[in-house]
């Protein structure tokens, strides 16, 4: 039997990406997954899928997927999408709120 949740971790397979480098090349400076770049191994992530709540599971798929739509300019026609994409996920991510 595997270690890992595999629906879990096919659901959550496109933050491995974000979680082993900045796609956009140049990271936000509050870009929550910085603390993941250290490591190298795959297998160490995929357990970090497995370790973490569905809640911040999803906050940070939802950061990544805004994260990407800002940068690229895919799908972000004005601010208030901008705003509407990202206040909750700041929110989420800030501890000082």
């Amino acid at each position: 039997m595997s270690k890992y949740n595999a629906g879990r971790v096919k659901k959550y397979a496109s933050l491995i990406v974000p979680m082993s480098f900045c796609a956009i090349g140049v990271p936000n400076t509050n870009c929550p997954f910085k603390r993941f770049w250290g490591e190298k191994l795959i297998d160490k992530k995929v357990e970090l899928i497995n370790q973490f709540s569905v809640d911040e599971l999803n906050s940070l798929k939802a950061y990544h997927e805004c994260c990407i739509r800002i940068n690229t300019n895919i799908g972000v026609t004005n601010l208030e999408q901008v705003y509407k994409c990202t206040i909750p996920i700041l929110i989420f991510f800030n501890p000082c709120l």
